[in-house]
């Protein structure tokens, strides 16, 4: 468990310097394969603490609230993420348009158009430049949303691997001395 989630903390920060125009297999494949490799040494093993702390006529039981628990963590994930990217990248906007010194008419016409994240365009009557300018700063906003939304993956699953080291006792270890019977 804890070499599973400390394997997806480290996909998360290495998919968090992905950037606007990075390499694909250089940056977000590995980050992505990473996840996959943690996540093969976590699910089973989180499965059989979960049973495993409960009597076999409990196993149903103990089965049903173990997917519960994961599907309502798996909403409350996708929510948190969204408010953690949609915060970044209306942060990361507003103090681009700033930065630009961008017309009040245009700030206006973001109001509308940031609810698209990365699908939001200059507005068609902009002068070329600006509107390349603008359609980075979109890029650029949405980058930086992604990329806090893994540091904050990144934390939790390094808490995960925190949690499990400190409370999950290792198979096979014993806390108590084996009696040796004296016949070796």
């Amino acid at each position: 468990l804890v070499f599973g989630s400390g394997c997806v903390a480290l996909a998360y920060w290495l998919l968090s310097r992905a950037g606007v125009d990075t390499n694909y297999w250089l940056t977000v494949f590995p980050g992505v394969l990473m996840i996959g490799i943690g996540m093969g040494f976590c699910i089973a093993p989180i499965t059989n603490v979960a049973l495993g702390a409960v009597s076999s006529s409990q196993a149903g039981v103990a089965s049903g609230v173990n997917n519960a628990v994961a599907r309502l963590s798996s909403v409350l994930a996708i929510a948190l993420f969204g408010i953690v990217i949609t915060t970044s990248y209306n942060r990361s906007l507003d103090q681009g348009l700033e930065m630009m010194a961008a017309s009040p008419a245009t700030i206006t016409y973001f109001a509308t158009e940031r609810g698209k994240l990365a699908a939001a365009k200059p507005p068609a009557d902009m002068d070329k430049m600006q509107a390349a300018a603008l359609h980075q700063l979109v890029k650029s906003a949405f980058s930086q949303g992604f990329a806090h939304a893994c540091l904050f993956s990144m934390a939790l699953s390094l808490a995960t691997a925190l949690c499990c080291w400190l409370t999950v006792p290792v198979a096979g270890i014993s806390a108590t001395p084996i009696q040796s019977s004296g016949d070796n």
